[in-house]
């Protein structure tokens, strides 16, 4: 009986013992699992968020590689327009340089013809200036060739233009007239005075220049030379042309004193 209930005994205490080593095993799998779930959920919310960032990431090299192909777009644009910019300043480069160069060409024909020219003038001049003041009857011829009706009148209205200052139409019927050849004498020494007057009026001195030194060479004795010559030499000092200027001047003085244009000459040689 005695050996029973030590048995008894023994039986639940090693029964409580083996109990509370199955609790604390039981306990410690179970923190186990918890801390194993634990680790999972936190490694699946670490790989979501490593997943998320790669998306991002991704995203991000998506639009950088947008954004270079649109800016290589872009500067391949702004690279072409700034060629077709430049071709067409070279191309109005090219245009402007050829008519700068035809310019160029054409003035220095005018400068050569115009030099020709005043060179001739000059020429008459000096070989004028050696010669008498005389009237040479030739040029005092009268005028009357038979022109026929019409010539008269296209004449007498280019002279009434002339002398009502209408400068711009007399030029053009004078212009006219120094071609036809029925013109002669001191009518034509008229149109060519009188043209050369018009060409001045009209602000056109180069081209005054012509008819006053024609009408000098052709009709040298012609006392509309006094005015020719006075405004010859206005003329060239308006073109530059201050030495020849002077000659105008000077031959006007010499042959024709005892004219009111001399006398203006004689002021200008002064200033000039």
């Amino acid at each position: 009986m005695k050996y029973f209930a030590l048995l008894t005994i023994t039986i639940f205490l090693f029964s409580s013992c083996a109990t509370r080593e199955e609790i604390q095993r039981r306990e410690l799998l179970k923190n186990l699992s918890e801390e194993v779930q634990t680790g999972q959920k936190t490694s699946s919310e670490v790989i979501s968020k490593i997943q998320e960032y790669e998306e991002r990431m991704n995203a991000m090299d998506g639009r950088i590689e947008e954004m270079t192909h649109r800016k290589d777009q872009n500067l391949q644009r702004e690279l072409e327009s700034i060629k077709n910019n430049l071709r067409l300043i070279k191309e109005e480069v090219e245009t402007l340089k050829q008519g700068h160069e035809q310019r160029l060409t054409q003035l220095e024909a005018k400068q050569n013809e115009q030099q020709k020219f005043m060179d001739q003038i000059v020429s008459t001049l000096e070989k004028l200036s050696h010669l008498p003041a005389s009237t040479s009857k030739k040029n005092k011829k009268a005028d009357a060739q038979g022109e026929s009706p019409k010539e008269a009148s296209a004449y007498d209205e280019a002279m009434a233009n002339y002398n009502r200052g209408n400068f711009q139409e007399a030029r053009e019927m004078l212009t006219v007239l120094l071609h036809d050849k029925s013109i002669k004498g001191l009518k034509l020494a008229k149109v060519l005075h009188n043209l050369g007057m018009s060409e001045f009026k009209l602000g056109n001195f180069e081209g005054s220049t012509a008819y006053f030194g024609r009408l000098y060479t052709d009709f040298p004795s012609s006392t509309l030379n006094s005015t020719g010559l006075l405004s010859l030499g206005k003329a060239l000092a308006k073109i530059g042309k201050k030495e020849e200027a002077k000659q105008a001047f000077q031959e006007l003085i010499d042959k024709f004193s005892k004219t009111k244009a001399a006398a203006e000459a004689k002021k200008l040689l002064e200033k000039t």
